[in-house]
This record gives C-alpha cells, sequence and structure tokens, in this order.
C-alpha cells in the first residue's frame, strides 16, 4: 500500500516568477475575540479556501468555559446548537461553502477577561482519496488556539480587548528563490522536513505541467538543473508528493492538470473507512471510525505534515469503533484518518 504521506500530494504553493521570495501558508481559519464590555464576549471564527482541501467544514466550536455563562441570550447562528450552560456551539448544518464566517456570542457573569488557550474548533476534511476503498479521504481533528476568556477582576491579565488569532493548518512549500542562469538554473525551496516533491510549470496559473519529481531536507534545499527553467512555463508551484523522500510515486507525465475546484464533492465507496468524529477529552480523544462488519485497519493520528504520530489497530464487529488517542504531548493541530488493512486488486 502506498505512503499514507502520498495524500498530502494535494497541497500546493503558487510562485509568481517574478516574484520571487519568501510566502506565507495559506490562512485556513481565524478565531477573533472580543470583550464586547458588560459580560459580552464575541467570538468570530472564519474558515478561508486551502487548496488542499476539497471541503472544509467547522462542526463544533467552543471556548470551554462551563460556569457563569449564558449562551442562551446570545445570537445562535443558523443551524447551529448550544451546548446548556456551556460555550459550546455544535454544527446541525449541512456543509459549508468557503471562505465561511461564524459569529458566537456568550454572556458571562464575569466582567473581565484575560488570554487563554481555551478555544478548540473540531474539522471535518476532505482531500483527494488516493485509495478508494482502503484510505479514507476524509479526515476529522481538532485545533487548539488562544482567545479571550471571561474572568474575575483578580485574574485579569491587562490583554488588549481584541484578540486575532490566526491558523495555517497545513504548511506550505515555500520557494524562496529562482535561478535563472546563466550558470545556474534551479530554485531553493523550504520545508520542515524531508520530502518529495513535484515540480510543476505554467504559461497562466490555470493550466499547469508536470516538469520533474525532486528530494527536499528538512530546511532549505538547493535544487539545480542543465536547462533554464523558463523552457517550462513563467509561473512555478511545488506539490508535495510524500512527506519523506521516496520513489513511491506517480509516474509522471507531461500532462496538465487545472487548479482544484473550492467545492467539489468526493465520492467514497461504501466499504471504505470513514472517520465519522473525534472528541477530545482532557488528555485523551475519542475518534469514532464508520465501518462494515468484520474489517480491520487503523487510525493514524496525524500531524499537520502528515507525519504518523500514534496509530491504534481496529477490528469492526459492526458499522463503527471507537479509538482513543493521548494527546499530551502532541502540536495543537492532531488529524485522524482511517486506513483499512487490506489493499482492493488493482490498487
Amino acid at each position: 500500500m502506498k505512503s499514507v504521506n502520498n495524500f498530502w500530494r494535494a497541497l500546493f504553493l503558487l510562485i509568481c516568477l517574478l516574484c520571487a521570495g519568501r510566502i506565507q501558508a495559506i490562512t485556513f481559519e481565524t478565531i477573533q475575540s472580543t470583550d464586547l464590555g458588560g459580560g459580552w464576549f464575541q467570538y468570530d471564527v472564519k474558515l478561508f479556501y486551502d487548496p488542499f482541501f476539497l471541503q472544509a467544514d467547522l462542526t463544533e466550536f467552543a471556548v470551554g468555559i462551563t460556569n457563569g455563562v449564558d449562551v442562551t441570550d446570545g445570537a445562535t447562528p443558523a443551524n447551529w446548537t448550544t451546548d446548556t450552560n456551556a460555550a459550546a456551539w455544535i454544527n446541525s448544518g449541512p456543509a459549508q461553502a468557503r471562505p465561511n464566517e461564524q459569529i458566537f456570542l456568550i454572556h458571562s457573569s464575569a466582567t473581565n477577561h484575560m488570554l487563554g488557550t481555551n478555544a478548540v474548533s473540531l474539522v471535518s476534511l476532505i482531500t483527494s482519496d488516493l485509495h478508494p476503498g482502503v484510505t479514507s479521504g476524509n479526515i476529522v481533528g481538532y485545533i487548539n488556539s488562544a482567545c479571550l476568556l471571561p474572568c474575575p477582576p483578580g485574574m485579569a491579565d491587562n490583554s488588549p480587548s481584541n484578540h486575532l488569532e490566526i491558523i495555517e493548518l497545513v504548511p506550505n512549500l515555500v520557494i524562496k528563490n529562482l535561478l535563472l542562469g546563466p550558470l545556474d538554473y534551479g530554485l531553493l525551496f523550504y520545508w520542515g522536513s524531508d520530502s518529495t516533491d513535484l515540480l510543476q510549470a505554467s504559461p497562466d496559473m490555470i493550466h499547469w505541467t508536470n516538469v520533474t519529481y525532486l528530494y527536499g531536507t528538512n530546511g532549505d534545499t538547493l535544487w539545480r538543473t542543465n536547462s533554464h527553467l523558463l523552457d517550462h512555463g513563467q509561473y512555478f508551484r511545488l506539490l508535495l508528493a510524500a512527506g519523506k523522500q521516496t520513489t513511491n510515486v506517480a509516474p509522471l507525465t507531461a500532462s496538465s492538470v487545472r487548479i482544484p475546484s473550492a467545492t467539489r464533492s468526493v465520492p467514497l465507496s461504501s466499504s471504505t473507512p470513514r472517520v465519522l468524529s473525534c472528541k477530545p477529552q482532557g488528555d485523551v480523544v475519542s475518534v469514532q471510525v464508520a465501518t462494515t462488519p468484520g474489517q480491520s485497519g487503523q487510525v493514524r493520528m496525524l500531524n499537520g505534515r502528515g507525519a504518523v504520530l500514534q496509530t491504534q489497530p481496529f477490528n469492526a464487529t459492526g458499522n463503527s469503533v471507537t479509538v482513543n488517542f493521548n494527546t499530551a504531548k502532541v502540536s495543537s493541530v492532531v488529524l485522524f484518518q482511517a486506513v483499512a488493512d487490506k489493499v482492493k486488486a488493482g490498487l
């Protein structure tokens, strides 16, 4: 079975030939928390279009307060329900188009504020399904981030009354410089670990042609070639083929590809294990997976670079299983993917 890291290969970074230099990763989510005064707090949550994800939904948002909070007095967005006496909201509506914005309000008996790390976003994501029937094309995960919280006067920390948190879910490859000769041809690029990458070129930033695979190392990588880059096009991008150096990649063709649509449904086989939800509770996260009776496989916990942090096997006796992960020492972004044990013929 192909490496799970291959499924990151849809991630790309558009680079203009005339704009070489460091490019920031794509913003996936922002959370703007505001102390409105009188114990009222607003949380403005936005999901942006990240081309790596064909679909991205915010399924739940919470700020981790269970005492002295009244969310029923605040305006609850359409298709959302509140968790009684807790600052938590659950999405009960259809899939969300991006960009998407939701504004949540709470009213607290505490009229001061402090900056804490209590905000939790539960997300449901769909990427390209590279192994139909074997590897789920969907992922679920959660994001911990900072936000303003109501507090008594003795806990106030003099934070500004408005705080903006910017979340980059998956770090991008960064082309830092293009080498255009006359002595050197190639490019300098960066990623935070070893990788196998696909270089593509385009004349118009719409149609892209495969150029070559190349290997990256942790940090900056200088890749050289004996041909002029302008022979391939005026614009360049790198796609992540695998989160390690490997030859187990798709055959290189010169076929042209188009930028994926911002909203595209990805049908999954009824026999594909599908991650349904994840529920963090302290340092433990319970992950529920839809299965078929008798199916075996594993659930993988990934970080934002697609590296496998933990695995938990499952042997399904019914239509779903639940496995638990310890997340005490992991980063603020954790993703989960299900993989069946057996590869179907022809994959």
